[in-house]
């Protein structure tokens, strides 16, 4: 049986040996079994896994929209440099200014 204070921040030794215990309030009262210790272990790195997956994808959207903004504003430029050019063409061809 291993005691509560034995599994906050320490090896937990065993068939679990390559686990840590995290500090976490998802800790049931009865810490006799080493699945109360691996359930309590799941929970806590599928959240932590589940936060990290959350950053990512909120990055890489924030990374998206800004590549976007960045593509939208080149082709607008171009659409203004487009315009410029046909206004100067026709300045040349016709020697007039509209």
């Amino acid at each position: 049986m291993t005691p509560r204070s034995a599994i906050f921040n320490n090896k937990i030794y065993g068939p679990l040996a390559n686990l840590y215990g995290h500090k976490t309030a998802v800790m049931s009262e009865v810490a006799g079994t080493g699945k109360t210790v691996l359930a309590a272990q799941i929970t806590v790195v599928g959240y932590m896994k589940a936060e990290r997956f959350n950053q990512w994808l909120i990055a890489k959207s924030w990374r998206h929209i800004n590549i976007r903004r960045k593509q939208l504003a080149l082709r607008h430029q171009a659409a203004q440099l487009s315009h410029y050019f046909r206004k100067l063409s026709l300045v040349i061809l016709t020697g007039k200014c509209r």
